[in-house]
C-alpha cells in the first residue's frame, strides 16, 4: 500500500508518523514530570502542616514545663487545637497516638482505641510503623495503602495509596502525624492528562493541516527531483560496483591463468635442462671412449 502511494502521500504520511511520535513521547514525560511534582508538592505541604502542628504542641508543652498550666490542662488544650488542623474539606487531617499506638486524638477514630494491629491492604501495620519511623527518626515519609470509603463507590470501600509523615514529641510521647491520599494526586494529574491531550490533538490537527499548505506542488516536486537524484546517483553506484566486481573476477581468471601457463613454461624449462644434462653426459662418455680405443691401438 505504502509503495503505491504518491511521493506526496509518502512525505505528508512520513511527517505525521514523526509528529505523532514527537507529540506522544512529549506526553509522556510531561505527564510523569507533572506527577512527580504534584506527589512532590503535597510532601511539602504535610511537611509543613505536621511542623506546625508540632509546634503548636510544643507551645503548650512550654506552657506546662513553666508552670502556667498543668500537663493534663496543656494536653487538653493541644488537642483542640489539632481539631482545628483539617484540610482538603477534612478528608485529610492531623493525628496523635501515643508510643503505644493507642490513638489520642483522630477524627476517624474512637479516642483511646489501641491501633496496634491496624493493618492495611498492603499487610502493612502503618500506625505501628509510623509510629517507630517518628521514635526512630529513620524516615520522613512513609507511603501505604487503605481502604477509603468513595462517594458512589462501593460500600466497603476502595483500596488507595497514602503517604504520611509523622514527629515524635517526647516530653508527651505523642506521635504528631498527617497524610495526604493520592488520589487527590492522582485527581490532579488526570485533570492535567485532559488538558494536555487536548492540546496535542489541536496541534496534530495544525501539523497536518500546515503539512498540506506546505507541501505545494513545487515542493513537491523539488523533493521529488532531489530523491529522484539521490535514487540514480545510488542506481549508477551499484552498477559500477557491480562493474568492477565483474572485472575483479575476470582480472582473478586471467591471472589464474598465466600462473598455469608459467608453470607449464617452467615445466618445459625443468625439461630442456634436463635433457642438455643428459646430453652432456653422453659426450662426455663418448669422448672418453674414444680416448680409450685411440690408446687400445697405439698400444697394439
Amino acid at each position: 500500500m505504502f509503495k503505491k502511494m504518491t511521493f506526496r502521500g509518502k512525505i505528508t504520511l512520513l511527517v505525521i508518523v514523526l509528529s505523532m511520535l514527537i507529540v506522544v513521547a512529549t506526553s509522556i514525560v510531561s505527564i510523569m514530570q507533572i506527577k512527580k511534582g504534584v506527589t512532590e508538592s503535597a510532601k511539602v505541604k504535610i511537611r509543613e502542616i505536621s511542623e506546625t502542628a508540632y509546634n503548636m504542641v510544643d507551645y503548650y508543652g512550654k506552657k506546662a514545663k513553666s508552670g502556667e498550666m498543668t500537663v493534663a490542662q496543656a494536653k487538653a488544650e493541644a488537642e483542640k487545637m489539632i481539631e482545628l488542623y483539617s484540610y482538603e474539606n477534612g478528608k485529610n487531617y492531623v493525628w496523635i497516638n501515643d508510643y503505644n499506638n493507642v490513638m489520642v486524638y483522630n477524627p476517624k477514630r474512637p479516642p483511646h482505641s489501641d491501633c496496634t494491629k491496624t493493618q492495611g491492604p498492603d499487610g502493612k501495620y502503618f500506625y505501628q510503623d509510623i509510629t517507630n519511623m517518628a521514635k526512630s527518626g529513620s524516615g520522613e515519609f512513609y507511603a501505604y495503602k487503605v481502604v477509603r470509603k468513595v462517594k458512589g463507590g462501593p460500600k466497603d470501600g476502595v483500596i488507595v495509596n497514602k503517604i504520611s509523615t509523622a514527629r515524635a514529641y517526647k516530653d508527651w510521647n505523642w506521635v504528631i502525624a498527617t497524610g495526604v491520599y493520592l488520589t487527590e494526586v492522582d485527581e490532579i494529574v488526570n485533570q492535567t492528562v485532559v488538558i494536555i491531550l487536548a492540546v496535542n490533538v489541536i496541534l496534530l490537527i495544525l501539523i497536518i493541516v500546515g503539512t498540506k499548505f506546505l507541501f505545494t506542488d513545487r515542493v513537491v516536486g523539488q523533493l521529488e527531483q532531489i530523491y529522484n537524484n539521490i535514487k540514480n546517483s545510488s542506481e549508477r553506484v551499484l552498477c559500477s560496483s557491480q562493474e568492477l566486481n565483474r572485472t575483479s573476477e575476470s582480472l582473478a581468471a586471467g591471472s589464474g591463468q598465466q600462473a598455469a601457463s608459467v608453470q607449464q613454461i617452467s615445466a618445459s624449462i625443468r625439461e630442456t635442462s634436463s635433457m642438455i644434462d643428459r646430453n652432456s653426459e653422453n659426450s662426455g662418455f663418448a669422448a672418453k671412449l674414444s680416448k680409450e680405443s685411440q690408446q687400445f691401438a697405439s698400444d697394439r
